[in-house]
């Protein structure tokens, strides 16, 4: 009998580092219009990563997702401390 065991990623919402360096370096941009594609870059880098280890594909959406999602609320965070210093 063999049994197989599930892989589950560390959650993607909680890559704390990956969240705020990506986030940081999307505002930083000059031509905000090249921020998305950045940023689902670097998702995709994540998403390589999880496949590769075997992890099941919706389980590896479900996360990037999340992972997206996080870096957008991060981004708003640096964006609305930015404005209120400026204010």
């Amino acid at each position: 009998m063999t049994e197989t065991a599930e892989l589950i990623p560390f959650p993607g919402s909680r890559r704390i580092g990956t969240i705020r360096n990506t986030a940081r370096r999307a505002v930083s941009f000059e031509n905000r219009d090249s921020a998305p594609a950045y940023i689902a870059r670097q998702v995709d880098v994540q998403r390589q990563a999880l496949l590769k280890r075997g992890l099941a594909p919706e389980i590896v959406e479900r996360e990037m997702k999340a992972l997206t999602a996080a870096i957008g609320a991060y981004m708003w965070r640096l964006v609305m401390q930015a404005g209120a210093e400026t204010a």
